[in-house]
């Protein structure tokens, strides 16, 4: 639970940090996958792009639903959909490299 109480309840400075860090952090994970989903779907790469709209789509639809503030299964759905799309996306730059 982080420590935050209910729902959007977010005081003290700890805990607007967490919030603070947590909301950006998504917000930017979710910006990435949608501008690799356009760029993958531009090239051509239509499965790999719309993977990535897939997982960015899951993340928002989790975050909305709980307001990342869920204590449970919904919570460790999107920060494993997240983690994942990262991994993927940082192999496939890797091994575009070599």
């Amino acid at each position: 639970r982080c420590g935050l109480g209910g729902r959007f309840d977010v005081h003290g400075a700890p805990a607007i940090t967490h919030w603070t860090v947590a909301v950006v952090s998504s917000v930017l994970v979710l910006v990435g996958a949608g501008l690799v989903a356009y760029a993958l779907w531009r090239e051509g790469r239509r499965a790999a792009g719309v993977v990535s709209a897939v997982a960015a789509a899951m993340t928002l639809v989790a975050l909305v639903g709980t307001g990342g503030q869920s204590p449970g299964i919904v919570q460790r759905v999107w920060i494993a959909v997240m983690t994942l799309w990262l991994i993927g996306a940082a192999l496939l730059a890797l091994t575009r490299q070599a």
